[in-house]
Protein backbone atom coordinates (compact mmCIF):
# COMPACT_ATOMS: atom_id res chain seq x y z
CA UNK A 1 0.00 0.00 0.00
CA UNK A 2 1.04 3.36 -0.59
CA UNK A 3 1.00 6.43 1.13
CA UNK A 4 -0.40 9.36 0.35
CA UNK A 5 1.82 12.24 -0.98
CA UNK A 6 5.08 10.11 -1.28
CA UNK A 7 5.16 10.75 -5.26
CA UNK A 8 4.88 14.41 -4.79
CA UNK A 9 7.91 14.04 -2.51
CA UNK A 10 9.93 12.16 -4.91
CA UNK A 11 8.71 14.99 -7.78
CA UNK A 12 10.09 17.47 -5.94
CA UNK A 13 13.23 15.38 -4.73
CA UNK A 14 13.76 14.77 -8.38
CA UNK A 15 13.32 18.68 -9.46
CA UNK A 16 15.89 19.42 -6.99
CA UNK A 17 18.50 17.01 -7.93
CA UNK A 18 17.64 18.34 -11.58
CA UNK A 19 17.98 21.75 -10.76
CA UNK A 20 21.12 21.60 -9.01
CA UNK A 21 22.62 19.83 -11.97
CA UNK A 22 21.35 22.47 -14.83
CA UNK A 23 22.81 25.45 -12.46
CA UNK A 24 25.92 23.43 -12.29
CA UNK A 25 25.94 23.05 -16.01
CA UNK A 26 25.12 27.30 -16.91
CA UNK A 27 27.59 28.26 -14.20
CA UNK A 28 30.65 26.08 -15.92
CA UNK A 29 29.23 27.04 -19.34
CA UNK A 30 29.74 30.80 -17.88
CA UNK A 31 33.18 29.97 -16.95
CA UNK A 32 34.90 28.28 -19.97
CA UNK A 33 32.99 30.97 -21.68
CA UNK A 34 34.90 33.73 -19.93
CA UNK A 35 37.85 32.30 -19.81
CA UNK A 36 37.64 31.54 -23.66
CA UNK A 37 37.19 35.69 -24.13
CA UNK A 38 40.48 35.94 -21.83
CA UNK A 39 42.47 33.64 -24.15
CA UNK A 40 41.54 35.57 -27.04
CA UNK A 41 42.49 39.01 -25.82
CA UNK A 42 45.80 36.97 -24.41
CA UNK A 43 46.00 36.27 -28.11
CA UNK A 44 45.32 39.59 -29.48
CA UNK A 45 47.51 41.71 -26.98
CA UNK A 46 50.53 39.18 -27.47
CA UNK A 47 50.25 39.77 -31.21
CA UNK A 48 50.10 43.48 -30.80
CA UNK A 49 52.71 43.56 -28.85
CA UNK A 50 54.90 41.30 -30.93
CA UNK A 51 54.16 43.78 -33.85
CA UNK A 52 55.57 46.47 -31.62
CA UNK A 53 58.65 45.33 -31.18
CA UNK A 54 59.10 44.20 -34.61
CA UNK A 55 58.81 48.03 -35.29
CA UNK A 56 61.44 48.81 -32.53
CA UNK A 57 63.51 45.99 -34.48
CA UNK A 58 63.12 47.53 -37.90
CA UNK A 59 63.53 51.20 -36.90
CA UNK A 60 66.05 51.06 -34.89
CA UNK A 61 65.73 51.39 -31.12
CA UNK A 62 66.65 55.14 -30.86
CA UNK A 63 65.11 56.22 -33.64
CA UNK A 64 61.84 54.44 -32.81
CA UNK A 65 61.76 56.29 -29.46
CA UNK A 66 62.14 59.97 -31.66
CA UNK A 67 59.43 59.24 -34.25
CA UNK A 68 56.62 57.45 -32.57
CA UNK A 69 54.50 58.21 -29.09
CA UNK A 70 55.43 55.68 -26.09
CA UNK A 71 52.35 55.22 -25.09
CA UNK A 72 48.63 55.41 -26.77
CA UNK A 73 45.63 53.61 -28.45
CA UNK A 74 45.81 51.17 -31.03
CA UNK A 75 43.86 52.14 -34.28
CA UNK A 76 40.51 50.35 -35.16
CA UNK A 77 39.62 47.10 -34.80
CA UNK A 78 42.27 46.94 -32.02
CA UNK A 79 40.87 50.48 -30.48
CA UNK A 80 39.98 48.42 -26.69
CA UNK A 81 43.88 47.53 -26.36
CA UNK A 82 46.27 50.74 -25.04
CA UNK A 83 49.88 50.07 -25.24
CA UNK A 84 53.10 51.17 -23.62
CA UNK A 85 56.70 51.17 -25.09
CA UNK A 86 59.95 51.70 -22.83
CA UNK A 87 63.17 51.35 -24.40
CA UNK A 88 66.20 51.95 -22.21
CA UNK A 89 69.51 52.68 -23.30
CA UNK A 90 71.79 50.59 -21.25
CA UNK A 91 75.22 52.49 -22.37
CA UNK A 92 76.99 52.83 -25.95
CA UNK A 93 77.88 49.30 -26.71
CA UNK A 94 75.01 47.29 -24.67
CA UNK A 95 71.98 46.59 -26.33
CA UNK A 96 68.72 48.30 -25.39
CA UNK A 97 65.83 47.16 -23.16
CA UNK A 98 62.46 47.59 -25.16
CA UNK A 99 59.57 46.84 -22.84
CA UNK A 100 55.53 46.35 -24.57
CA UNK A 101 53.06 46.38 -22.71
CA UNK A 102 49.62 46.04 -23.95
CA UNK A 103 46.34 46.69 -21.87
CA UNK A 104 42.99 45.81 -23.06
CA UNK A 105 40.77 46.20 -19.64
CA UNK A 106 40.86 47.78 -15.88
CA UNK A 107 41.93 44.51 -14.03
CA UNK A 108 45.74 44.09 -13.17
CA UNK A 109 46.19 40.53 -15.04
CA UNK A 110 44.30 42.31 -18.15
CA UNK A 111 47.61 42.81 -19.51
CA UNK A 112 50.40 41.35 -21.47
CA UNK A 113 53.97 42.56 -21.35
CA UNK A 114 56.99 41.34 -23.43
CA UNK A 115 60.63 42.11 -22.94
CA UNK A 116 63.21 41.81 -25.14
CA UNK A 117 67.27 43.12 -25.79
CA UNK A 118 67.20 44.89 -29.44
CA UNK A 119 70.93 46.08 -30.76
CA UNK A 120 71.13 49.37 -32.03
CA UNK A 121 71.20 50.21 -35.67
CA UNK A 122 74.47 50.57 -37.05
CA UNK A 123 75.88 54.16 -38.01
CA UNK A 124 75.33 55.40 -41.50
CA UNK A 125 78.79 56.77 -41.66
CA UNK A 126 80.54 53.33 -40.50
CA UNK A 127 78.28 51.37 -43.63
CA UNK A 128 79.87 54.42 -46.15
CA UNK A 129 83.29 53.56 -44.43
CA UNK A 130 82.76 49.83 -44.76
CA UNK A 131 82.20 50.17 -48.43
CA UNK A 132 84.46 52.21 -49.36
CA UNK A 133 86.69 49.66 -47.67
CA UNK A 134 85.59 47.41 -50.25
CA UNK A 135 86.55 49.39 -53.00
CA UNK A 136 89.60 50.11 -52.64
CA UNK A 137 90.49 46.57 -52.62
CA UNK A 138 92.84 45.61 -55.54
CA UNK A 139 91.10 42.25 -56.62
CA UNK A 140 88.23 42.38 -57.97
CA UNK A 141 85.00 40.94 -56.98
CA UNK A 142 84.43 37.65 -59.02
CA UNK A 143 82.58 34.29 -58.40
CA UNK A 144 84.70 31.19 -58.58
CA UNK A 145 82.63 29.95 -61.25
CA UNK A 146 80.78 31.32 -64.03
CA UNK A 147 77.21 30.83 -63.77
CA UNK A 148 75.06 30.37 -66.81
CA UNK A 149 71.27 31.99 -65.04
CA UNK A 150 69.44 31.19 -68.36
CA UNK A 151 70.72 27.56 -68.03
CA UNK A 152 69.88 26.95 -64.65
CA UNK A 153 66.17 28.24 -65.11
CA UNK A 154 65.63 27.38 -68.62
CA UNK A 155 67.38 24.14 -68.95
CA UNK A 156 69.45 23.82 -71.82
CA UNK A 157 69.23 22.74 -75.43
CA UNK A 158 70.08 18.98 -74.64
CA UNK A 159 68.07 18.34 -71.70
CA UNK A 160 64.63 19.85 -73.95
CA UNK A 161 65.40 17.47 -76.72
CA UNK A 162 64.97 14.15 -74.18
CA UNK A 163 62.30 15.46 -72.16
CA UNK A 164 60.49 18.42 -73.60
CA UNK A 165 57.25 16.94 -74.88
CA UNK A 166 55.45 13.63 -74.30
CA UNK A 167 53.99 11.30 -76.37
CA UNK A 168 51.04 13.57 -77.38
CA UNK A 169 52.79 15.98 -78.33
CA UNK A 170 52.25 18.59 -75.52
CA UNK A 171 55.01 19.39 -72.48
CA UNK A 172 54.79 17.28 -69.76
CA UNK A 173 52.02 17.89 -67.19
CA UNK A 174 49.85 18.44 -69.68
CA UNK A 175 50.41 22.42 -70.39
CA UNK A 176 50.71 22.97 -73.93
Amino acid sequence: MKRPGVALVEVIVAGLILAAGLGSIFSLTGASMGTQTEGANRIVAAWLADGLLGMVMTEGPAQYARRNADEGVFDSPFSAYEYEIRILDQGERDPFQVTATVRWGPGPTDLVRVQTLVASRRDPLWLETYIDYWDELEEPREPFLEVDREDRWYGSDEEEGASGTDETGGTPGGAG
